[in-house]
């Protein structure tokens, strides 16, 4: 069988090579007719899957709008999240730092134990008898 011994095939219908001899075969590939009689059948099933699929794609558009609401929701609320971070690291930059509460500690440290071990001339300075 050659190629041009095969009819001409019916609209949709996609003709498979025989492995074996690598020609064309007058079996449909996907079990559909060959130009038959099952065309107006066929097609009428198409259509009912093209206009339940058509019906699916507006339900996703449906979902895709509320999907879309809800991210700009998010993306407002992440925004102002954004901004009282932005908030806080500009006050704790102004905090003193841990150098600086290190050194106080130990003069007010320093300062107590010098009032301690001095109490005695600082009493009979300021005359207070002990």
């Amino acid at each position: 069988m050659t190629k041009s011994s095969l009819p001409p095939p019916a609209s949709g219908t996609i003709y498979q090579l025989r492995p074996d001899l690598q020609t064309p075969t007058k079996e449909p590939m996907f079990g559909g007719s060959d130009g038959g009689g099952g065309d107006m059948e066929r097609l009428t099933r198409l259509e009912g899957k093209v206009d339940h699929l058509d019906w699916r794609m507006g339900q996703m558009d449906g979902r895709m709008d509320r999907l879309e609401g809800r991210m700009d929701g998010i993306d407002s609320r992440l925004r102002s999240v954004e901004v009282g971070i932005a908030t806080l690291a500009e006050r704790v930059a102004h905090l003193p730092s841990k150098g600086f509460i290190v050194a106080a500690l130990l003069t007010g440290f320093a300062i107590m134990g010098a009032l301690i071990s001095f109490q005695d001339q600082i009493q009979g300075l300021l005359g207070i008898a002990p």
